[in-house]
């Protein structure tokens, strides 16, 4: 292990580059109010029910649409 100098005395450099520290759908449900709503398509509905389920906590409604086959609704119950 004589090959590892450890710097005790020096700061660390700073990263070249930083990864940015966003969230889409953390994001998305932080920026509707109670009421909002979206639709969802159907390939795109397991997507939105497991990124409801960790970020709103049962805060939401998602059910199918009325008239449209394919189609489901997101609706907020609350704000996060």
């Amino acid at each position: 292990m004589s090959q590892f100098r450890i710097q005790r005395t020096r700061k660390a450099p700073v990263p070249a580059t930083q990864k940015a520290q966003t969230n889409t759908w953390r994001d998305l449900f932080a920026s509707m109010d109670k009421g909002h709503w979206f639709l969802v398509q159907k390939r795109n509905f397991a997507k939105v029910q497991q990124a409801a389920a960790t970020y709103m906590k049962g805060k939401y409604r998602l059910y199918k649409h009325p008239t449209r086959k394919d189609c489901h609704v997101f609706l907020v119950k609350e704000r996060i």
